[in-house]
């Protein structure tokens, strides 16, 4: 930072000016450098968090591929015990997976489409056409 800076690299909480700043020792400078680098790194992330997640259509498209997992369920006749003992998985994680409170990995969404008998690609299809009909805030 420059002497007589009065920008904070969190903002105007606490400017920097006139004595403070001219007070500065140089090994100061390299912390103010180290958490500058450290907020950069954080917004980074953040950032690449928000793209990994993808927004409102992820969240449609898990809530179709819920409801219709849950449907195929029921036409089977399966309650979410006996489906989460086909497919290697704990009751409680099926629950939460048709309820949308959890997003399905590959792997688990292959044993739940074993256990239902079709295919991973054909429950992603089903639920992907049924999101594109109810618009992506379909919830």
């Amino acid at each position: 930072m420059r002497d007589g800076d009065t920008r904070t690299l969190l903002g105007d909480i606490r400017p920097l000016g006139g004595s403070e700043a001219k007070n500065r020792a140089d090994d100061d400078e390299s912390t103010v450098l180290a958490a500058y680098f450290s907020l950069k790194t954080g917004a980074w992330f953040s950032g690449t968090m928000r793209r990994m997640t993808g927004g409102l259509d992820t969240v449609a498209l898990r809530a179709a591929l819920a409801e219709h997992i849950r449907r195929m369920r029921k036409k089977r006749g399966l309650s979410q015990e006996e489906l989460a003992w086909r497919s290697g998985l704990h009751r409680t994680y099926i629950s939460m997976i048709e309820r949308s409170q959890r997003s399905v990995t590959i792997d688990s969404l292959e044993g739940i489409a074993v256990a239902l008998g079709v295919s991973a690609s054909a429950l992603l299809a089903r639920a992907e056409r049924s999101r594109k009909r109810n618009g992506p805030s379909a919830r």
